[in-house]
Protein backbone atom coordinates (compact mmCIF):
# COMPACT_ATOMS: atom_id res chain seq x y z
CA UNK A 1 0.00 0.00 0.00
CA UNK A 2 1.47 3.32 -1.04
CA UNK A 3 0.51 6.59 0.59
CA UNK A 4 0.83 9.64 -1.63
CA UNK A 5 -0.72 12.94 -0.57
CA UNK A 6 -3.06 11.12 1.81
CA UNK A 7 -4.38 8.75 -0.86
CA UNK A 8 -4.01 5.04 -0.20
CA UNK A 9 -3.73 2.56 -3.02
CA UNK A 10 -4.08 -1.18 -2.63
CA UNK A 11 -1.78 -3.71 -4.16
CA UNK A 12 -4.41 -6.30 -4.97
CA UNK A 13 -8.19 -6.26 -4.94
CA UNK A 14 -9.52 -9.67 -5.87
CA UNK A 15 -12.38 -12.11 -5.68
CA UNK A 16 -11.89 -14.90 -3.14
CA UNK A 17 -13.20 -18.44 -3.48
CA UNK A 18 -12.81 -21.45 -1.24
CA UNK A 19 -13.86 -24.21 -3.63
CA UNK A 20 -17.20 -25.76 -2.83
CA UNK A 21 -17.69 -23.62 0.28
CA UNK A 22 -17.79 -19.85 -0.24
CA UNK A 23 -17.07 -17.05 -2.71
CA UNK A 24 -16.90 -13.29 -2.12
CA UNK A 25 -16.78 -10.55 -4.75
CA UNK A 26 -14.18 -8.38 -3.01
CA UNK A 27 -11.20 -9.42 -0.92
CA UNK A 28 -8.40 -7.04 0.08
CA UNK A 29 -5.70 -7.37 2.72
CA UNK A 30 -3.88 -4.20 3.73
CA UNK A 31 -1.93 -3.48 6.87
CA UNK A 32 -3.90 -4.62 9.88
CA UNK A 33 -7.17 -4.82 7.93
CA UNK A 34 -9.02 -7.32 5.77
CA UNK A 35 -11.87 -6.01 3.61
CA UNK A 36 -14.52 -8.48 2.48
CA UNK A 37 -17.50 -7.46 0.40
CA UNK A 38 -20.24 -8.09 -2.08
CA UNK A 39 -21.23 -6.18 -5.22
CA UNK A 40 -24.91 -6.06 -6.24
CA UNK A 41 -26.81 -3.76 -8.58
CA UNK A 42 -29.65 -3.71 -6.04
CA UNK A 43 -29.48 -5.04 -2.50
CA UNK A 44 -31.77 -5.83 0.40
CA UNK A 45 -31.41 -7.37 3.85
CA UNK A 46 -30.77 -10.79 2.27
CA UNK A 47 -27.49 -9.50 0.83
CA UNK A 48 -26.45 -8.42 4.32
CA UNK A 49 -27.31 -11.84 5.77
CA UNK A 50 -25.55 -13.60 2.90
CA UNK A 51 -22.38 -11.54 3.44
CA UNK A 52 -22.34 -12.28 7.18
CA UNK A 53 -22.72 -16.04 6.49
CA UNK A 54 -19.91 -15.93 3.94
CA UNK A 55 -17.63 -14.16 6.41
CA UNK A 56 -18.33 -16.79 9.07
CA UNK A 57 -17.60 -19.59 6.59
CA UNK A 58 -14.32 -17.90 5.64
CA UNK A 59 -13.36 -17.52 9.29
CA UNK A 60 -13.88 -21.27 9.77
CA UNK A 61 -12.15 -22.36 6.54
CA UNK A 62 -9.30 -19.80 6.47
CA UNK A 63 -8.74 -18.40 9.98
CA UNK A 64 -5.25 -17.25 9.01
CA UNK A 65 -6.80 -14.53 6.81
CA UNK A 66 -8.25 -12.89 9.92
CA UNK A 67 -5.39 -13.41 12.35
CA UNK A 68 -4.43 -10.09 14.00
CA UNK A 69 -6.56 -8.19 11.46
CA UNK A 70 -9.63 -6.00 11.77
CA UNK A 71 -12.50 -7.03 9.51
CA UNK A 72 -14.06 -4.36 7.27
CA UNK A 73 -17.27 -5.75 5.72
CA UNK A 74 -18.60 -3.76 2.75
CA UNK A 75 -21.53 -3.89 0.34
CA UNK A 76 -21.37 -2.01 -2.97
CA UNK A 77 -24.80 -1.39 -4.50
CA UNK A 78 -26.54 1.23 -6.61
CA UNK A 79 -29.92 0.62 -5.03
CA UNK A 80 -30.09 -0.37 -1.35
CA UNK A 81 -33.36 -0.86 0.50
CA UNK A 82 -34.12 1.19 3.60
CA UNK A 83 -33.91 -1.98 5.74
CA UNK A 84 -30.43 -2.72 4.40
CA UNK A 85 -29.22 0.80 5.16
CA UNK A 86 -30.48 0.50 8.74
CA UNK A 87 -28.93 -2.97 9.23
CA UNK A 88 -25.57 -1.77 7.91
CA UNK A 89 -25.60 1.30 10.17
CA UNK A 90 -26.42 -0.83 13.22
CA UNK A 91 -23.80 -3.48 12.39
CA UNK A 92 -21.12 -1.06 11.18
CA UNK A 93 -20.99 -2.51 7.69
CA UNK A 94 -19.85 0.02 5.09
CA UNK A 95 -22.58 0.45 2.46
CA UNK A 96 -21.73 2.43 -0.67
CA UNK A 97 -22.51 2.89 -4.34
CA UNK A 98 -18.89 3.80 -4.96
CA UNK A 99 -19.72 7.47 -5.40
CA UNK A 100 -22.17 7.78 -2.50
CA UNK A 101 -21.87 6.38 1.01
CA UNK A 102 -25.05 5.20 2.71
CA UNK A 103 -23.21 4.53 5.98
CA UNK A 104 -20.15 6.18 7.48
CA UNK A 105 -16.84 4.50 6.64
CA UNK A 106 -15.32 5.72 9.92
CA UNK A 107 -17.90 3.58 11.78
CA UNK A 108 -16.56 0.51 9.99
CA UNK A 109 -12.99 1.28 11.04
Amino acid sequence: MADRKGVRTFRKVSRLEVKGLVEVDIFVEFGKYVLIGEIKSSANRNVFSELMKKIEKLKMAKPELFMNKKLLPVIFTLSPTYDLIQMCKKSKVFLTSGSRSFTESKDSL
